[in-house]
């Protein structure tokens, strides 16, 4: 097999093949044979008639067969043959075929792109402490008071941070009702922020009976798209306003927590245990983040579009399946189209980083082991609402092994690296 490479920059190669006349009659023998032994044609026996008669009428398919055996064989081969790197799918141009002598045609592939791994290892990452204060721990016991509280009586006097209030409201945005802008009966308690930042502290005040003007500004990440990063105003009128009784922190009201809790001293140990958990795992995602943005600052290169296409693929169905959960979804292609062009940036960047942290990964040795791979299997269970051996064949089945696989070993790399990093606090 003849092979001559083009090069059309630094993620793209365009192959000139071609394939021996020899080569191709030997695969036209073998589709026709197969074919032949199921066509049937009036007054012979299937497999029977005579090739002079068949041939003609089999050639069409045949030569489609041809085509479809010939030109993924024949691109693998060269990929190999040119110790390419080749990702996606390739485009054939410029076939040439006439169902006899040697088969020509030319493939455009993608292909990994040739960088230098720069320095990795002794990074400058600053990180969270994981340390835990007692006056933390007095904050997670005040957070249990609150969710235990009971309504007490109704007040005569305006309503306060820690009331309970009982209000309708509508909102607007301008000057217009929006979905999910209004509600009857809302119960919340002043000061646990479950409202949108600065809402609730507009309400500190007023009495029962009383209609306010309240307005805030929508978050940039609010969940909601269509109001997110919006000023919006409520028209809030208080209907109820009540005191809110909250237990005593003492032995008695820790035993509520469980059999095991044997005072308050106990839950105080527990809520430190658990927070000191949460914060060291919030304090090793930060890490592995920053040194991610390091690695993406000091790794400048051209990507596939094949593998940014794969990554915005990937992260648009996250993102619509977390508005399903939520109960929304895009607003038809107009709406696609949008986050197909707002995830274009991060997918890119996500492309990178996976290209760094595999070259990091094959420097050092790095492999994804079959025990990382079973405890990702287990995760992924648990997310599944599965068994780990009905999560490990779905994964199996759908062809998914050696993505799974590539993704561990890739987390891998990147905690090499924070591992290897410089840590400073952050005060």
């Amino acid at each position: 097999m003849k092979v001559s490479v083009v090069s059309n920059g630094e993620v793209s190669r365009t192959l000139s093949i071609e394939v021996p006349a020899e080569a191709v009659a030997v695969e036209y023998e073998k589709v026709y044979a197969r074919l032949s032994r199921t066509a049937a044609l009036p007054g012979f026996r299937k497999g029977k008639a005579p090739r002079a008669i068949l041939e003609p009428r089999l050639r069409d398919s045949v030569h489609q067969q041809v085509l479809e055996s010939l030109l993924p064989q024949a691109t693998h081969d060269a990929v190999t043959q040119e110790s390419l790197k080749a990702v996606g799918r390739p485009s054939i141009e410029d076939l040439k075929y006439d169902g006899q002598g040697p088969l020509s045609f030319k493939a455009v592939v993608e292909v990994k792109p040739n960088f230098s791994l720069g320095s990795v290892e002794g990074l400058t990452l600053k990180g969270h402490s994981a340390e835990v204060s007692e006056a933390e721990v007095d904050e997670q016991v005040e957070s249990l008071r609150q969710r235990a509280a009971k309504e007490g009586e109704i007040k005569a006097a305006p309503a306060a941070l820690g009331d309970l209030i009982k209000v309708d409201f509508q909102g607007f945005i301008d000057n217009k009702p929006f979905t999910g802008g209004n509600a009857t009966d809302y119960g919340l308690v002043l000061g646990r922020k479950q409202l949108i930042p600065g809402f609730e502290e507009q309400l500190v005040g007023a009495a029962v009976g009383e209609t306010r003007q309240v307005k805030v500004d929508f978050p940039g990440d609010y969940p909601a798209k269509d109001v997110a990063g919006k000023a919006a105003e409520f028209i809030v009128t208080v209907k109820e306003v009540r005191l809110l009784e909250l237990p005593v922190a003492d032995d008695a009201f820790a035993k509520t927590f469980g059999a095991e809790v044997v005072d308050l001293a106990f839950l105080r140990e527990r809520l430190k245990e658990a927070l000191a958990l949460q914060k060291s795992r919030f304090r090793a995602q930060r890490l592995m983040d920053a040194a991610a943005e390091e690695l993406l600052k000091r790794h400048v290169f051209a990507v596939p579009p094949s593998l940014i296409d794969a990554e915005a693929h990937a992260m648009e169905q996250g993102e619509m399946g977390r508005l399903a959960s939520q109960g929304m979804e895009l607003n038809g292609e107009e709406g696609h189209a949008a986050l197909h062009k707002a995830l274009r940036e991060p997918a890119e960047k996500r492309a990178r980083l996976s290209l760094v942290l595999e070259k990091i990964a094959e420097n050092n040795k790095i492999e994804a082991a079959d025990e990382d791979f079973e405890a990702e299997i287990r995760n992924l269970a648990v997310q599944m609402k599965a068994s780990a051996a009905e999560a490990a064949r779905y994964i199996r089945q759908s062809g998914r092994e050696s993505g799974v696989r590539a993704q561990i070993r890739e987390r891998k790399a990147l905690e090499w690296v924070v591992e290897k990093a410089k840590v400073t606090a952050i005060a």
